[in-house]
């Protein structure tokens, strides 16, 4: 399921004023869907078991810690300018 255009597409203005309620929707809609396990929610140990573990949960959740930081160096060694 992709993100609703309320939330995506914006003309000539940006107001995100009803965000918070479309993302929860949006959240539900896909939970009720694809429910994600609760083996599979990232960083349980930091954050515990969210009763609704939608998109946006699971987006916080990959923001808040650094991720694949090697990437850089392994590419940067096997000879591509990442600068």
């Amino acid at each position: 399921m992709r993100l609703p255009l309320t939330v995506t597409c914006h003309t000539d203005s940006y107001d995100d004023s009803n965000l918070p309620a479309l993302l929860d929707e949006y959240d539900r809609q896909r939970d009720a869907r694809f429910s994600v396990p609760d083996a599979q929610q990232k960083y349980k140990k930091q954050y515990g078991l969210a009763d609704l573990y939608g998109w946006s949960e699971d987006k916080a959740r990959q923001m808040s810690m650094p991720e694949r930081s090697n990437v850089g160096p392994y590419v940067r060694s096997h000879g591509f300018d990442l600068d």
